[in-house]
């Protein structure tokens, strides 16, 4: 077998594996509580997805009322906490839920009132999803600091906003590590600011809603995200070596702080988790394939090499865009309207710069300037070069293999970044030159250029969530040694 044949061999393997890797996926509820079983302990299984929530004080007060004049749905779940009593909380347990694959999240909504309008006060209202290391508490109670009732090993990440003014920046999301109670306290377990401060709401007396959502990325962060009513959402993005957990089991509600104790209600609370959809999960294996993932040591001598080298070559390409708005090119050494090969060419070179910003490692990597002058790259390439009404020219395996093998790298690298709404014209472009795996002027292919079609209309059919683009390259597969 020449080494052709086993290179052919070996790449087939791949994508067939690649195609065929994808899983179930779909929304499941984990929690459903409307508490119209009346009461907080759930024995009777009234409310068959109603957790049992415990009161991490035993100085306050936690029973279920009717709130039919406030929040308007039945009952709720009122906490009253004592005054003077400093922050205090409720919580409960689920799953547990592991964020094993990009796309999977875990998401926590509630409807809630204050029964007395808040004070204007930072970080005054508290939510959080942490993991409990094993050790739930099945009663009231403080925190033990060990034992089953301990909390001080809980680990896991949240909100925390001034229930009591409207402030632009007033919700922010945190991490908290082990180390005493969760939902705040002193170090090494206080809450940690991150990313950036969203809205909070003057609260009043009246309903409001709150999301809480934490989703995996296909690079292994985690992107947190909190909201308040409609306002403008709090965000943070975890990098994956430094996460604290990704595995949770327990969610806990809190207010406090100097002279702040007011009762407060909760309704309509549900925990859905989401899995990476088939698409979304061949989306992140591509990643991997072409990026090497996580899984190596950045203090490695030639990953370091090779890193440099990639950002370095990114810069280069960056640096040298023309980027004015104005250009009649990209770059001024490919400027020709007659010469395909600098289409192939400038493609490969969006392609390096989008490769940077994918790579683990990377000192470009997520830079948003970057994504930015991408997108700008792929739009004057659609506008000018590349696009559905264009007319081959030169050569044709520019056209429907070498610009859309980059393209398709592309679309995989950026999608989190620009979406399929920034990528949908040059996946457009590429549907019109490279449709399927046999397409093409010219004539029916076989070996290398079939094998690169398949994988073309593969990976775009992945970012483009196609499932015809995904079966006609597996269809093509009995055809590649014929």
């Amino acid at each position: 077998m020449t080494f052709r044949a086993v290179s052919l061999l070996k790449l087939r393997c791949l994508l067939c594996c690649w195609l065929l890797g994808a899983a179930a996926h779909g929304s499941t509820v984990i929690v459903s509580d409307p508490f119209t079983d009346g009461i907080r302990s759930n024995p009777t299984g009234g409310d068959p997805q109603g957790p049992v929530y415990y009161m991490g004080v035993t100085t306050a007060t936690l029973v279920v009322t009717n709130d039919d004049a406030g929040i308007g749905s039945g009952n709720a779940l009122l906490f009253t906490p004592a005054v003077g009593a400093g922050f205090s909380k409720y919580l409960a347990y689920f799953g547990p839920v592991t964020l094993a694959n990009a796309g999977d999240s875990v998401s926590l909504r509630f409807d809630y009132r204050f029964t007395t309008a808040p004070t204007n006060i930072n970080a005054g209202f508290r939510v959080g999803l942490y993991n409990t290391m094993g050790t739930r508490q099945t009663t009231d109670a403080s925190d033990t600091g060990s034992g089953p009732d301990n909390r001080s090993d809980d680990v896991g990440y949240g909100f925390q906003s001034n229930p009591g003014t409207n402030q632009a920046t007033g919700t922010t999301v945190y991490s908290e590590a082990a180390g005493n109670d969760i939902l705040g306290g002193a170090s090494p377990s206080q809450t940690a600011n991150q990313g950036i401060s969203g809205a909070s709401v003057n609260s009043g007396i009246t309903r409001h809603s709150a999301l809480f959502q934490i989703s995996r990325q296909p690079n292994g962060d985690l992107a947190i995200l909190a909201q308040l009513d409609s306002g403008v959402a709090a965000t943070a993005t975890l990098a994956a070596a430094s996460l604290l957990t990704t595995t949770f089991d327990e969610f806990g509600l809190s207010e406090g702080g100097t002279g702040f104790a007011v009762p407060w209600l909760i309704d309509n609370l549900t925990i859905t988790t989401t899995a990476a959809d088939d698409f979304d999960k061949l989306r992140a294996k591509w990643w991997q394939v072409q990026t090497g993932g996580t899984n190596y040591s950045l203090t490695d001598s030639l990953v370091k090499s090779r890193l440099t080298s990639l950002t370095n070559a990114a810069l280069g390409y960056w640096n040298t865009m023309d980027k004015s708005g104005t250009n009649t090119f990209l770059w001024n050494d490919l400027t020709s309207t007659t010469d395909s090969s600098q289409i192939s060419t400038a493609y490969s070179r969006l392609r390096a710069m989008a490769l940077a910003y994918a790579t683990y490692g990377s000192n470009l990597r997520s830079n948003a300037t970057l994504a930015a002058d991408i997108q700008t790259g792929l739009n004057w390439m659609y506008a000018n070069r590349y696009n559905e009404t264009a007319t081959e020219y030169d050569n044709w395996y520019d056209w429907e293999i070498g610009a859309p093998l980059s393209i398709a790298d592309v679309a995989i690298f950026m999608y989190d970044a620009l979406g399929i709404t920034g990528l949908s014209n040059t996946l457009s472009a590429v549907d019109n030159f490279t449709p399927s795996p046999f397409s093409g002027t010219s004539g029916t292919s076989t070996g290398g250029n079939l094998t690169d079609k398949m994988r073309i209309v593969a990976v775009c059919g992945a970012a483009a969530k196609d499932a015809g683009k995904l079966a006609s390259a597996q269809s093509a597969f009995s055809s590649l040694f014929q």
